[in-house]
């Protein structure tokens, strides 16, 4: 671990510390997200020494989250699947969410992990705020932007092993859908992980957009000859012009919710 990174993870620590001593939030050290978690966690009656218990998964459970997020998991199916590759060598599991925080997909080397992190990181266990406290994907889904999230960032004394980056997953109408992570349980600096997620969460929405039926998809990218899809901008319209979705990146461009526009053919 390199010099510059435990400073970091030393000035979380005291972050930490003082937050649950004083109450004073070091927005230089912890992202404001953090802190925000914190206090819905705090006024909760949570505590942050309380054991985090993982709760056991029914097959029916498991049925109907997939039935639910059958779309999402299908246009997560070749994002995640590049995403767990760039990442083996690191020691992650990918991790894929619902809206709530309930697990969808799980990949990567989980049986490389201590039987606590293998209990957390099954499909259908429920991993949202409510239930395990301050984690990325939860900060995500709740800010609606990628969040890192270091060891003792984490609400629960229990889950500082954990070291994780998340990105959220938006629908074809800006709402969040899930939440795209990568976790390992020690401390290492990586810090491309949350471009990672990010760049995997746009594939995603992009995904997603393309199984829309529409009369045109129109793309607008920046280069005819670009590498990565997932940054282009794409818009369905129906036969009479009008917008009917829209992906994140297009939302994000234009500021705006696009499907209270139309283009004319005529």
């Amino acid at each position: 671990m390199g010099a510059p990174f435990a400073a970091q993870l030393d000035a979380i620590v005291k972050a930490r510390r003082d937050f649950f001593e004083t109450g004073y939030e070091d927005h230089h050290s912890i992202d404001p997200a953090v802190f925000r978690s914190w206090h819905r966690c705090v006024s909760t009656d949570k505590l942050a020494s309380q054991r985090v218990e993982f709760q056991p998964v029914l097959n029916g459970d498991v049925a109907d989250l997939v039935m639910r997020n059958s779309l999402l998991l299908k246009a997560s199916r070749t994002p995640i699947s590049e995403l767990e590759r760039a990442v083996a060598g690191a020691g992650y599991v990918v991790l894929l969410t619902d809206a709530v925080g309930h697990a969808a997909t799980v990949r990567g080397r989980v049986d490389a992990y201590d039987r606590t992190f293998r209990s957390a990181f099954r499909q259908g266990v429920d991993l949202s705020e409510a239930c395990v406290g301050t984690t990325a994907m939860s900060c995500a889904i709740h800010e609606g932007r990628p969040v890192r999230v270091f060891g003792a960032e984490h609400y629960f004394e229990d889950n500082r092993r954990f070291f994780c980056a998340a990105a959220p997953i938006s629908d074809l109408r800006g709402g969040i859908v899930g939440a795209i992570d990568v976790t390992r349980g020690e401390a290492q600096p990586d810090f491309g992980a949350l471009s990672l997620v990010t760049r995997c969460a746009l594939a995603i929405e992009h995904q997603l957009l393309l199984s829309v039926p529409a009369d045109i998809i129109l793309k607008l990218t920046w280069q005819v000859d670009a590498g990565d899809p997932s940054t282009n901008l794409l818009l369905a319209l129906d036969e009479d012009g009008r917008i009917t979705a829209a992906n994140g990146v297009t939302r994000r461009f234009l500021g705006d919710d696009p499907t209270e526009s139309h283009f004319s053919f005529r």
